[in-house]
Protein backbone atom coordinates (compact mmCIF):
# COMPACT_ATOMS: atom_id res chain seq x y z
CA UNK A 1 0.00 0.00 0.00
CA UNK A 2 2.84 2.36 0.77
CA UNK A 3 4.34 1.89 -2.69
CA UNK A 4 0.97 2.36 -4.38
CA UNK A 5 0.39 5.56 -2.38
CA UNK A 6 3.82 6.88 -3.41
CA UNK A 7 3.10 6.20 -7.10
CA UNK A 8 -0.29 7.93 -6.91
CA UNK A 9 1.25 10.98 -5.20
CA UNK A 10 4.03 11.16 -7.83
CA UNK A 11 1.57 11.18 -10.74
CA UNK A 12 -0.65 13.73 -9.00
CA UNK A 13 2.25 16.12 -8.39
CA UNK A 14 3.43 15.66 -11.98
CA UNK A 15 -0.03 16.44 -13.32
CA UNK A 16 -0.30 19.57 -11.18
CA UNK A 17 3.13 20.74 -12.40
CA UNK A 18 2.25 20.18 -16.04
CA UNK A 19 -1.01 22.09 -15.64
CA UNK A 20 0.81 24.96 -13.90
CA UNK A 21 3.42 25.05 -16.68
CA UNK A 22 0.72 25.16 -19.36
CA UNK A 23 -1.03 27.99 -17.50
CA UNK A 24 2.17 30.03 -17.15
CA UNK A 25 3.11 29.46 -20.79
CA UNK A 26 -0.33 30.55 -22.01
CA UNK A 27 -0.21 33.66 -19.84
CA UNK A 28 3.21 34.70 -21.05
CA UNK A 29 2.43 33.88 -24.70
CA UNK A 30 -0.61 36.12 -24.73
CA UNK A 31 0.21 39.31 -26.73
CA UNK A 32 -1.63 42.34 -25.29
CA UNK A 33 -1.65 44.12 -28.67
CA UNK A 34 -3.92 41.47 -30.13
CA UNK A 35 -6.66 42.51 -27.75
CA UNK A 36 -8.95 44.88 -29.72
CA UNK A 37 -10.35 46.28 -26.49
CA UNK A 38 -7.11 48.21 -25.88
CA UNK A 39 -7.12 51.04 -28.51
CA UNK A 40 -4.18 52.77 -26.81
CA UNK A 41 -1.95 49.92 -27.98
CA UNK A 42 -3.26 50.22 -31.55
CA UNK A 43 -2.50 53.93 -31.74
CA UNK A 44 0.82 53.44 -29.99
CA UNK A 45 1.72 50.94 -32.72
CA UNK A 46 0.75 53.43 -35.43
CA UNK A 47 2.97 56.05 -33.83
CA UNK A 48 5.86 53.58 -33.83
CA UNK A 49 5.29 53.04 -37.56
CA UNK A 50 5.53 56.80 -38.20
CA UNK A 51 1.86 57.65 -38.71
CA UNK A 52 0.32 60.89 -37.50
CA UNK A 53 -2.60 59.84 -35.32
CA UNK A 54 -6.27 60.74 -35.65
CA UNK A 55 -9.59 58.89 -35.36
CA UNK A 56 -12.41 60.19 -37.56
CA UNK A 57 -14.96 58.54 -39.87
CA UNK A 58 -13.50 57.70 -43.29
CA UNK A 59 -14.99 59.39 -46.37
CA UNK A 60 -16.19 57.24 -49.24
CA UNK A 61 -15.68 58.26 -52.88
CA UNK A 62 -16.45 57.01 -56.38
CA UNK A 63 -13.88 57.43 -59.16
CA UNK A 64 -12.76 55.87 -62.45
CA UNK A 65 -10.33 53.01 -61.93
CA UNK A 66 -7.04 52.50 -63.77
CA UNK A 67 -5.68 48.97 -63.90
CA UNK A 68 -2.38 47.91 -65.42
CA UNK A 69 -4.07 46.32 -68.46
CA UNK A 70 -5.67 47.97 -71.48
CA UNK A 71 -9.40 48.68 -71.76
CA UNK A 72 -10.07 49.45 -68.07
CA UNK A 73 -10.38 53.22 -68.34
CA UNK A 74 -14.20 53.29 -68.11
CA UNK A 75 -14.56 51.14 -64.98
CA UNK A 76 -15.85 53.02 -61.94
CA UNK A 77 -15.35 51.88 -58.36
CA UNK A 78 -15.89 52.99 -54.77
CA UNK A 79 -13.47 53.01 -51.87
CA UNK A 80 -16.16 51.31 -49.77
CA UNK A 81 -15.87 48.28 -52.07
CA UNK A 82 -12.80 47.43 -49.94
CA UNK A 83 -14.48 48.13 -46.60
CA UNK A 84 -13.95 45.61 -43.80
CA UNK A 85 -10.17 45.32 -44.05
CA UNK A 86 -7.18 47.49 -43.22
CA UNK A 87 -6.70 49.91 -46.16
CA UNK A 88 -3.55 51.84 -47.06
CA UNK A 89 -4.86 54.55 -49.39
CA UNK A 90 -1.86 56.10 -51.15
CA UNK A 91 -2.15 59.40 -53.07
CA UNK A 92 0.49 59.52 -55.82
CA UNK A 93 1.29 60.77 -59.34
CA UNK A 94 3.40 59.61 -62.28
CA UNK A 95 5.27 62.96 -62.30
CA UNK A 96 6.24 62.63 -58.60
CA UNK A 97 9.80 61.30 -58.22
CA UNK A 98 9.40 60.05 -54.61
CA UNK A 99 6.16 58.28 -55.65
CA UNK A 100 7.96 56.43 -58.45
CA UNK A 101 10.56 55.18 -55.94
CA UNK A 102 7.94 54.18 -53.36
CA UNK A 103 5.45 52.28 -55.56
CA UNK A 104 7.45 49.01 -55.95
CA UNK A 105 7.79 48.63 -52.16
CA UNK A 106 4.04 49.22 -51.76
CA UNK A 107 3.43 46.49 -54.35
CA UNK A 108 5.66 44.12 -52.36
CA UNK A 109 3.75 44.91 -49.17
CA UNK A 110 0.46 44.34 -51.00
CA UNK A 111 1.56 40.95 -52.33
CA UNK A 112 2.78 39.95 -48.86
CA UNK A 113 -0.41 40.90 -47.00
CA UNK A 114 -3.31 40.94 -49.52
CA UNK A 115 -4.70 37.63 -48.26
CA UNK A 116 -4.58 38.73 -44.62
CA UNK A 117 -7.41 41.27 -44.25
CA UNK A 118 -5.19 43.99 -45.74
CA UNK A 119 -5.11 45.94 -49.01
CA UNK A 120 -3.28 48.82 -50.69
CA UNK A 121 -5.44 51.18 -52.76
CA UNK A 122 -3.89 53.88 -54.96
CA UNK A 123 -5.36 57.28 -55.89
CA UNK A 124 -3.42 58.94 -58.71
CA UNK A 125 -3.78 62.72 -58.95
CA UNK A 126 -2.59 63.06 -62.57
CA UNK A 127 -5.08 65.52 -63.99
CA UNK A 128 -7.38 65.02 -66.96
CA UNK A 129 -8.78 61.98 -68.77
CA UNK A 130 -5.93 62.34 -71.29
CA UNK A 131 -3.46 61.24 -68.59
CA UNK A 132 -5.06 57.79 -68.20
CA UNK A 133 -3.09 55.96 -70.96
CA UNK A 134 0.16 57.23 -69.42
CA UNK A 135 -0.94 56.03 -65.98
CA UNK A 136 -1.78 52.58 -67.38
CA UNK A 137 1.62 52.40 -69.05
CA UNK A 138 3.31 53.37 -65.77
CA UNK A 139 1.45 50.65 -63.84
CA UNK A 140 2.40 48.05 -66.46
CA UNK A 141 6.07 49.03 -66.51
CA UNK A 142 6.29 49.05 -62.68
CA UNK A 143 4.18 45.85 -62.46
CA UNK A 144 1.75 47.40 -60.00
CA UNK A 145 -1.25 45.14 -59.41
CA UNK A 146 -3.06 46.74 -56.46
CA UNK A 147 -6.21 48.69 -57.44
CA UNK A 148 -5.86 52.34 -58.43
CA UNK A 149 -8.43 55.12 -58.73
CA UNK A 150 -7.98 58.20 -60.96
CA UNK A 151 -8.77 61.49 -59.19
CA UNK A 152 -9.23 63.32 -62.50
CA UNK A 153 -10.11 66.76 -61.10
CA UNK A 154 -8.49 66.50 -57.62
CA UNK A 155 -11.92 66.30 -55.97
CA UNK A 156 -11.02 63.48 -53.60
CA UNK A 157 -7.61 65.06 -52.86
CA UNK A 158 -9.45 68.15 -51.60
CA UNK A 159 -11.81 66.07 -49.43
CA UNK A 160 -8.87 64.22 -47.84
CA UNK A 161 -6.75 67.42 -47.77
CA UNK A 162 -3.87 65.64 -49.45
CA UNK A 163 -1.52 68.63 -49.75
CA UNK A 164 1.52 66.58 -50.79
CA UNK A 165 2.28 63.37 -52.63
CA UNK A 166 3.01 60.68 -51.77
CA UNK A 167 0.71 60.48 -48.74
CA UNK A 168 -0.80 57.37 -47.14
CA UNK A 169 -4.15 57.40 -45.32
CA UNK A 170 -4.75 54.39 -43.05
CA UNK A 171 -8.39 53.22 -42.72
CA UNK A 172 -9.46 50.55 -40.21
CA UNK A 173 -11.90 47.67 -40.86
CA UNK A 174 -14.63 49.57 -38.97
CA UNK A 175 -14.22 52.48 -41.43
CA UNK A 176 -12.19 54.92 -39.29
CA UNK A 177 -9.40 57.10 -40.64
CA UNK A 178 -6.76 56.49 -37.97
CA UNK A 179 -3.41 57.64 -39.38
CA UNK A 180 -1.63 59.68 -42.06
CA UNK A 181 1.93 59.23 -43.33
CA UNK A 182 3.27 62.01 -45.57
CA UNK A 183 6.32 61.52 -47.76
CA UNK A 184 7.99 58.49 -49.34
CA UNK A 185 9.14 55.44 -47.43
CA UNK A 186 10.41 51.92 -48.03
CA UNK A 187 7.45 49.70 -47.11
CA UNK A 188 9.24 46.41 -47.82
CA UNK A 189 11.35 46.10 -44.67
CA UNK A 190 11.17 43.56 -41.81
CA UNK A 191 10.15 46.36 -39.42
CA UNK A 192 7.19 47.36 -41.60
CA UNK A 193 6.12 43.74 -42.16
CA UNK A 194 6.26 43.14 -38.40
CA UNK A 195 4.21 46.28 -37.74
CA UNK A 196 1.55 45.28 -40.28
CA UNK A 197 1.36 41.78 -38.81
CA UNK A 198 0.71 43.26 -35.37
CA UNK A 199 -1.75 45.74 -36.87
CA UNK A 200 -3.88 43.00 -38.43
CA UNK A 201 -4.58 41.58 -34.95
CA UNK A 202 -6.93 44.52 -34.41
CA UNK A 203 -10.39 44.13 -35.89
CA UNK A 204 -11.56 47.66 -35.14
CA UNK A 205 -10.27 51.05 -34.04
CA UNK A 206 -13.24 52.22 -32.01
CA UNK A 207 -14.42 55.81 -31.92
CA UNK A 208 -12.16 57.41 -29.32
CA UNK A 209 -8.55 58.50 -29.25
CA UNK A 210 -6.95 57.53 -25.91
CA UNK A 211 -5.89 60.55 -23.88
CA UNK A 212 -2.32 59.33 -23.46
CA UNK A 213 -1.94 58.81 -27.22
CA UNK A 214 -3.49 62.20 -27.98
CA UNK A 215 -1.08 63.88 -25.55
CA UNK A 216 1.86 62.04 -27.12
CA UNK A 217 0.81 63.12 -30.60
CA UNK A 218 0.46 66.73 -29.43
CA UNK A 219 3.91 66.59 -27.81
CA UNK A 220 5.41 65.21 -31.02
CA UNK A 221 3.86 68.05 -33.03
CA UNK A 222 5.21 70.61 -30.57
CA UNK A 223 8.67 69.05 -30.75
CA UNK A 224 8.59 69.17 -34.53
CA UNK A 225 7.71 72.87 -34.40
CA UNK A 226 10.58 73.73 -32.06
CA UNK A 227 13.15 71.34 -33.53
CA UNK A 228 12.36 71.09 -37.24
CA UNK A 229 15.57 69.25 -38.12
CA UNK A 230 14.61 66.23 -35.99
CA UNK A 231 13.21 62.97 -37.34
CA UNK A 232 9.57 64.09 -37.10
CA UNK A 233 7.58 62.42 -39.85
CA UNK A 234 5.62 65.54 -40.82
CA UNK A 235 6.92 69.00 -41.74
CA UNK A 236 3.84 70.97 -42.68
CA UNK A 237 4.00 74.67 -41.69
CA UNK A 238 0.75 75.92 -40.26
CA UNK A 239 1.07 79.59 -41.21
CA UNK A 240 2.75 79.35 -44.63
CA UNK A 241 0.53 79.85 -47.67
CA UNK A 242 1.48 77.40 -50.46
CA UNK A 243 2.65 79.03 -53.70
CA UNK A 244 0.12 79.09 -56.51
CA UNK A 245 1.46 77.87 -59.85
CA UNK A 246 -0.16 77.82 -63.27
CA UNK A 247 0.93 77.29 -66.85
CA UNK A 248 0.19 80.22 -69.15
CA UNK A 249 -1.16 79.86 -72.72
CA UNK A 250 1.42 78.39 -75.07
CA UNK A 251 3.53 80.71 -77.22
CA UNK A 252 5.66 79.56 -80.14
CA UNK A 253 9.25 80.36 -80.87
CA UNK A 254 10.26 83.04 -83.32
CA UNK A 255 9.38 82.19 -86.93
CA UNK A 256 7.21 79.19 -86.06
CA UNK A 257 3.79 80.76 -86.38
CA UNK A 258 0.87 81.65 -84.15
CA UNK A 259 -0.20 79.75 -81.03
CA UNK A 260 -3.04 78.09 -82.99
CA UNK A 261 -0.61 76.25 -85.29
CA UNK A 262 0.41 72.62 -84.96
CA UNK A 263 3.99 71.73 -84.05
CA UNK A 264 6.23 70.18 -86.70
CA UNK A 265 9.48 68.34 -86.19
CA UNK A 266 12.10 70.72 -84.79
CA UNK A 267 9.66 73.43 -83.69
CA UNK A 268 10.42 75.18 -80.39
CA UNK A 269 7.78 76.47 -77.99
CA UNK A 270 8.04 78.52 -74.83
CA UNK A 271 6.13 77.03 -71.91
CA UNK A 272 5.62 79.71 -69.28
CA UNK A 273 5.04 78.93 -65.62
CA UNK A 274 3.85 81.56 -63.15
CA UNK A 275 4.69 80.98 -59.48
CA UNK A 276 2.89 83.37 -57.13
CA UNK A 277 3.47 83.90 -53.39
CA UNK A 278 1.41 85.63 -50.76
CA UNK A 279 3.61 87.01 -48.02
CA UNK A 280 7.36 87.40 -47.63
CA UNK A 281 9.33 85.54 -50.29
CA UNK A 282 12.29 84.89 -47.97
CA UNK A 283 10.15 82.57 -45.81
CA UNK A 284 10.28 79.90 -48.55
CA UNK A 285 12.92 77.51 -49.82
CA UNK A 286 12.08 76.36 -53.33
CA UNK A 287 13.53 74.15 -56.04
CA UNK A 288 13.48 75.05 -59.74
CA UNK A 289 10.13 73.75 -61.08
CA UNK A 290 10.07 70.44 -62.91
CA UNK A 291 8.09 70.25 -66.16
CA UNK A 292 6.61 66.89 -67.19
CA UNK A 293 6.94 66.34 -70.94
CA UNK A 294 5.51 63.59 -73.14
CA UNK A 295 7.60 61.43 -75.40
CA UNK A 296 9.07 63.36 -78.32
CA UNK A 297 9.57 66.64 -76.41
CA UNK A 298 12.95 67.81 -75.15
CA UNK A 299 13.55 70.64 -72.67
CA UNK A 300 16.44 72.78 -73.89
CA UNK A 301 16.80 75.43 -71.18
CA UNK A 302 14.92 77.41 -68.56
CA UNK A 303 15.15 81.06 -67.52
CA UNK A 304 13.29 83.19 -65.01
CA UNK A 305 12.49 86.73 -63.96
CA UNK A 306 10.49 88.17 -61.08
CA UNK A 307 8.23 91.08 -60.33
CA UNK A 308 5.85 92.19 -57.60
CA UNK A 309 2.16 92.96 -57.43
CA UNK A 310 0.19 94.83 -54.83
CA UNK A 311 -1.02 93.28 -51.59
CA UNK A 312 2.42 91.84 -50.72
CA UNK A 313 2.48 89.40 -53.66
CA UNK A 314 5.67 88.16 -55.34
CA UNK A 315 5.71 86.48 -58.75
CA UNK A 316 8.37 84.38 -60.48
CA UNK A 317 7.93 83.71 -64.20
CA UNK A 318 9.78 80.70 -65.64
CA UNK A 319 10.30 80.22 -69.38
CA UNK A 320 10.88 76.61 -70.48
CA UNK A 321 12.20 76.27 -74.04
CA UNK A 322 10.82 72.98 -75.35
CA UNK A 323 11.59 71.39 -78.73
CA UNK A 324 9.49 68.79 -80.53
CA UNK A 325 11.87 66.09 -81.79
CA UNK A 326 10.21 63.43 -83.93
CA UNK A 327 13.33 61.27 -83.64
CA UNK A 328 12.73 60.86 -79.89
CA UNK A 329 9.45 59.03 -80.46
CA UNK A 330 9.44 55.32 -79.70
CA UNK A 331 7.64 53.18 -82.23
CA UNK A 332 4.53 51.37 -81.10
CA UNK A 333 3.95 53.31 -77.87
CA UNK A 334 0.58 54.65 -79.00
CA UNK A 335 1.14 58.06 -77.36
CA UNK A 336 1.63 59.95 -80.65
CA UNK A 337 0.77 58.74 -84.12
CA UNK A 338 3.47 57.78 -86.62
CA UNK A 339 1.82 58.25 -90.02
CA UNK A 340 3.03 60.97 -92.38
CA UNK A 341 -0.15 63.03 -92.13
CA UNK A 342 -1.16 62.30 -88.55
CA UNK A 343 -1.96 65.18 -86.19
CA UNK A 344 -2.37 64.42 -82.48
CA UNK A 345 -3.08 66.42 -79.36
CA UNK A 346 -0.55 65.89 -76.58
CA UNK A 347 -0.32 67.14 -73.00
CA UNK A 348 2.52 69.33 -71.74
CA UNK A 349 2.77 69.36 -67.97
CA UNK A 350 1.92 69.47 -65.23
CA UNK A 351 4.64 71.51 -63.56
CA UNK A 352 5.67 70.58 -60.05
CA UNK A 353 7.31 72.91 -57.51
CA UNK A 354 8.94 71.48 -54.37
CA UNK A 355 9.10 73.93 -51.45
CA UNK A 356 9.37 74.14 -47.68
CA UNK A 357 9.38 76.71 -44.92
CA UNK A 358 12.81 78.27 -44.54
CA UNK A 359 12.47 77.90 -40.76
CA UNK A 360 12.56 74.10 -41.17
CA UNK A 361 15.90 74.29 -42.98
CA UNK A 362 17.39 72.77 -46.10
CA UNK A 363 17.21 69.24 -44.69
CA UNK A 364 13.41 69.43 -44.47
CA UNK A 365 13.23 70.36 -48.15
CA UNK A 366 15.36 67.34 -49.04
CA UNK A 367 13.54 64.78 -46.87
CA UNK A 368 10.03 66.22 -46.42
CA UNK A 369 9.26 68.47 -49.40
CA UNK A 370 5.83 69.95 -50.00
CA UNK A 371 4.56 70.29 -53.55
CA UNK A 372 2.42 72.66 -55.56
CA UNK A 373 1.22 71.45 -58.93
CA UNK A 374 -0.12 73.23 -62.02
CA UNK A 375 -2.66 72.15 -64.60
CA UNK A 376 -1.56 70.80 -67.96
CA UNK A 377 -1.93 72.36 -71.41
CA UNK A 378 -2.71 70.71 -74.73
CA UNK A 379 -0.88 71.25 -78.04
CA UNK A 380 -1.34 69.73 -81.50
CA UNK A 381 1.63 68.06 -83.19
CA UNK A 382 2.14 66.89 -86.78
CA UNK A 383 4.37 63.83 -86.70
CA UNK A 384 4.97 63.41 -90.46
CA UNK A 385 7.14 65.67 -92.59
CA UNK A 386 5.50 68.62 -94.36
CA UNK A 387 6.80 68.70 -97.94
CA UNK A 388 5.23 72.07 -98.73
CA UNK A 389 6.75 73.68 -95.67
CA UNK A 390 10.14 72.21 -96.59
CA UNK A 391 10.08 73.97 -99.99
CA UNK A 392 9.20 77.26 -98.33
CA UNK A 393 12.07 76.85 -95.88
CA UNK A 394 14.47 76.13 -98.76
CA UNK A 395 13.26 79.18 -100.71
CA UNK A 396 13.45 81.37 -97.61
CA UNK A 397 17.01 80.20 -96.95
CA UNK A 398 18.03 81.05 -100.51
CA UNK A 399 16.53 84.55 -100.27
CA UNK A 400 18.26 85.11 -96.93
CA UNK A 401 21.60 84.02 -98.41
CA UNK A 402 21.22 86.50 -101.28
CA UNK A 403 20.34 89.32 -98.89
CA UNK A 404 23.32 88.57 -96.65
CA UNK A 405 25.71 88.51 -99.62
CA UNK A 406 24.29 91.79 -100.88
CA UNK A 407 24.63 93.43 -97.48
CA UNK A 408 28.22 92.22 -97.17
CA UNK A 409 29.33 93.78 -100.44
CA UNK A 410 27.39 96.97 -99.75
CA UNK A 411 28.90 97.23 -96.28
CA UNK A 412 32.41 96.53 -97.56
CA UNK A 413 32.30 99.25 -100.22
CA UNK A 414 30.50 101.68 -97.93
CA UNK A 415 33.24 101.38 -95.33
CA UNK A 416 35.93 101.78 -97.97
CA UNK A 417 34.35 104.83 -99.60
CA UNK A 418 33.25 106.58 -96.39
CA UNK A 419 36.51 106.09 -94.55
CA UNK A 420 35.45 103.24 -92.24
CA UNK A 421 32.82 105.28 -90.46
CA UNK A 422 30.89 102.33 -89.03
CA UNK A 423 31.23 100.14 -85.95
CA UNK A 424 33.93 100.65 -83.36
CA UNK A 425 36.09 102.77 -85.67
CA UNK A 426 34.00 105.73 -84.46
CA UNK A 427 34.98 105.14 -80.83
CA UNK A 428 37.80 106.90 -79.04
CA UNK A 429 40.32 104.80 -77.06
CA UNK A 430 38.59 105.74 -73.78
CA UNK A 431 35.14 104.85 -75.16
CA UNK A 432 36.46 101.54 -76.45
CA UNK A 433 37.97 100.77 -73.02
CA UNK A 434 34.68 101.65 -71.35
CA UNK A 435 32.75 99.38 -73.71
CA UNK A 436 35.05 96.44 -72.98
CA UNK A 437 34.67 97.00 -69.22
CA UNK A 438 30.88 97.09 -69.45
CA UNK A 439 30.78 93.92 -71.55
CA UNK A 440 32.94 92.11 -68.98
CA UNK A 441 30.69 93.33 -66.16
CA UNK A 442 27.58 92.12 -67.98
CA UNK A 443 29.07 88.68 -68.47
CA UNK A 444 30.05 88.41 -64.79
CA UNK A 445 26.66 89.66 -63.59
CA UNK A 446 24.43 87.44 -65.70
CA UNK A 447 26.58 84.30 -65.35
CA UNK A 448 27.75 84.50 -61.72
CA UNK A 449 25.29 86.75 -59.88
CA UNK A 450 21.84 86.78 -61.51
CA UNK A 451 21.98 83.01 -61.95
CA UNK A 452 22.05 82.53 -58.15
CA UNK A 453 18.71 84.26 -57.81
CA UNK A 454 16.71 81.20 -58.91
CA UNK A 455 18.55 78.95 -56.45
CA UNK A 456 17.60 78.37 -52.85
CA UNK A 457 20.79 79.89 -51.34
CA UNK A 458 19.52 83.42 -50.72
CA UNK A 459 22.54 84.30 -48.56
CA UNK A 460 25.00 83.63 -51.39
CA UNK A 461 22.87 85.66 -53.80
CA UNK A 462 22.71 88.71 -51.49
CA UNK A 463 26.49 88.68 -50.90
CA UNK A 464 27.27 88.31 -54.61
CA UNK A 465 24.86 91.13 -55.51
CA UNK A 466 26.37 93.62 -53.04
CA UNK A 467 29.96 92.68 -53.88
CA UNK A 468 29.22 93.14 -57.58
CA UNK A 469 27.59 96.54 -56.86
CA UNK A 470 30.70 97.76 -55.05
CA UNK A 471 33.08 96.24 -57.58
CA UNK A 472 31.19 97.69 -60.53
CA UNK A 473 31.63 101.21 -59.13
CA UNK A 474 35.41 100.78 -58.97
CA UNK A 475 35.53 99.51 -62.58
CA UNK A 476 33.63 102.42 -64.17
CA UNK A 477 34.39 105.26 -61.76
CA UNK A 478 37.19 106.61 -63.93
CA UNK A 479 34.76 107.14 -66.78
CA UNK A 480 32.88 109.71 -64.67
CA UNK A 481 29.75 107.71 -63.88
CA UNK A 482 28.20 105.50 -61.21
CA UNK A 483 30.24 106.81 -58.30
CA UNK A 484 29.65 105.76 -54.67
CA UNK A 485 30.96 107.94 -51.85
CA UNK A 486 33.31 106.42 -49.27
CA UNK A 487 30.78 106.37 -46.41
CA UNK A 488 28.24 104.54 -48.55
CA UNK A 489 30.89 102.03 -49.65
CA UNK A 490 31.87 101.30 -46.03
CA UNK A 491 28.22 100.75 -45.14
CA UNK A 492 27.85 98.28 -48.01
CA UNK A 493 30.96 96.40 -46.88
CA UNK A 494 29.56 96.21 -43.33
CA UNK A 495 26.27 94.86 -44.73
CA UNK A 496 28.17 92.16 -46.59
CA UNK A 497 29.93 91.10 -43.37
CA UNK A 498 26.66 91.05 -41.40
CA UNK A 499 25.03 88.83 -44.05
CA UNK A 500 28.05 86.51 -44.28
CA UNK A 501 28.72 86.07 -40.55
CA UNK A 502 25.76 87.52 -38.67
CA UNK A 503 22.90 85.67 -40.35
CA UNK A 504 21.16 88.89 -41.45
CA UNK A 505 19.36 89.27 -44.78
CA UNK A 506 18.31 92.20 -46.92
CA UNK A 507 14.72 93.29 -47.22
CA UNK A 508 13.05 92.57 -50.53
CA UNK A 509 12.90 96.28 -51.43
CA UNK A 510 16.66 96.64 -50.81
CA UNK A 511 17.40 93.69 -53.08
CA UNK A 512 15.15 95.17 -55.76
CA UNK A 513 16.91 98.56 -55.49
CA UNK A 514 20.42 97.19 -56.03
CA UNK A 515 19.25 94.86 -58.78
CA UNK A 516 17.51 97.74 -60.63
CA UNK A 517 20.55 100.01 -60.27
CA UNK A 518 22.89 97.38 -61.68
CA UNK A 519 20.66 96.36 -64.57
CA UNK A 520 19.78 99.97 -65.42
CA UNK A 521 23.46 100.84 -65.76
CA UNK A 522 24.40 97.72 -67.73
CA UNK A 523 21.46 98.02 -70.14
CA UNK A 524 21.71 101.78 -70.64
CA UNK A 525 25.40 101.45 -71.41
CA UNK A 526 24.51 99.96 -74.80
CA UNK A 527 22.88 103.23 -75.94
Amino acid sequence: MFIIKKVVNFFAETLVGVLALITITAATAQTPISNPSQPSQLFGLLQEMGFNILNVPASDFELPMVLNGAGNGSKVGKLSDYKGRWLWVVFWATWCGPCVQEMPSLESLYQEQKDKNFSVVGVTVDQGDQARPGIQRFLREKRITFPNFHDVNSEVSKVYQSSAVPSIYLISPDWRLVGIFRGANNWDTPEVISGVTRLLAFKQAGTELPAAVAASAAAASAAAATAPTSDASEFIPKDLIPPEIKMLPLSKGKGVGGPESSLLDGDVVTVQLQVKWKGALDRYIMRVPRLTLPEGFVQENVSSNSYSEGDNTSILLYDFKVRFDKGKLKSGTGTIGTTATNTDSVILGPCEVAYQARSFGEQALEKHPLYSRSDSISVAVVVGSDTGRGWWILLGGLVLLILMASFYWWYKFYRHERGKRLGEDFLSPQERERKVAVEELKQIYYEDVANKRTKSDRKSYEISLLEFYVGMESRVKKFGEFAIDDERKRELERSIERIRYGGECLKEEELSFYRREIERFLNNSDN
